[in-house]
């Protein structure tokens, strides 16, 4: 299939469903959504997703497939920059040690990817389930798709986002999924801390205590400092800034409202 398709679309595939976005490619016609529920699954649930669901919204959709994976099939790491190492493929050994200093043997299933940023600076690293890179393949082949991408929802909010970050202070980015926040940090020498954490339902109420925590783990003291929030579809924490961090919630409530895409949840598509 010719990647001049005329048709775009980007699905975010979540441990309860998939929301999709057909989009045409030269500006003609208009954005078509769709929503499959899979209400067998529960939030958090790290078993993977319910391919029936994304089978569903393949039906629905056709030319050049990206894919958004939830945060919740990720696993994250801060990648320090490493003078002595020579190439991509001794990196990402590196990377995969890393991992398994942390998650064990399971590391030997998984696919690993580095973000790419300047020589010299920490990246972020990610890890998926090899099975489920390939899987997700297979069902886009067989619905007559072309898999050309598979981002995660953290790095498409933050590609997206990406001009919001203030190069002179600290920038916090908190990217909410149903009952899991990810984090990361960064500041004038680039990405400092990434992590993710189960929190309650409400739990975006304690944004701040979140991130004196994540601070402290740090082991450094930061003064003050922004703190962009991706929370589709969530009720937004309020309050003045406090302790010199100043939130700012990320929305595209008007472009969303313009497309007639009433759940938000359908951001996590859109910024891809």
């Amino acid at each position: 299939m010719s990647l001049l398709s005329i048709n775009r679309t980007t699905i975010f595939l979540a441990p309860t469903g998939a929301f999709s976005l057909v989009r045409p490619r030269f500006g003609a016609g208009r954005v078509k959504a769709s929503f499959q529920q899979d209400s067998a699954a529960a939030p958090g649930s790290l078993t993977g997703p319910d391919f029936a669901t994304l089978q569903a919204v393949l039906a629905e959709a056709g030319g050049a497939v990206e894919i958004v994976l939830s945060n919740h099939f990720v696993r994250y790491q801060l990648f320090p920059w490493q003078e002595d190492l020579q190439n991509l493929r001794e990196e990402l050994g590196f990377a995969r040690f890393a991992f398994t200093q942390t998650y064990g043997s399971a590391v030997d299933q998984w696919h690993i990817a580095l973000s790419d940023e300047a020589p010299g600076q920490p990246r972020i690293a990610a890890a998926i389930d090899a099975a489920l890179l390939e899987k997700l393949g297979e069902e886009v082949k067989k619905a007559g798709g072309e898999l050309v991408s598979v981002s995660t929802s953290l790095v498409s909010a933050v590609d997206y986002w990406r001009s919001s970050f203030d190069s002179h202070q600290p920038t916090w980015f908190l990217s909410y999924e149903s009952g899991l926040l990810t984090l990361l940090l960064r500041d004038r020498k680039g990405w400092r801390w990434v992590r993710s954490r189960r929190v309650a339902e409400d739990g975006l109420a304690g944004w701040r205590e979140i991130i004196a925590d994540e601070t402290l783990m740090l082991g450094e003291e930061l003064a003050g400092g922004r703190v962009l929030l991706f929370a589709p579809g969530c009720k937004l924490p309020a309050g003045p800034a406090q302790g010199g961090l100043v939130l700012v919630p990320l929305e595209l409530g008007e472009m969303l409202a313009g497309l007639a895409l009433k759940d938000n949840r359908y951001a996590f598509a859109w910024v891809a």
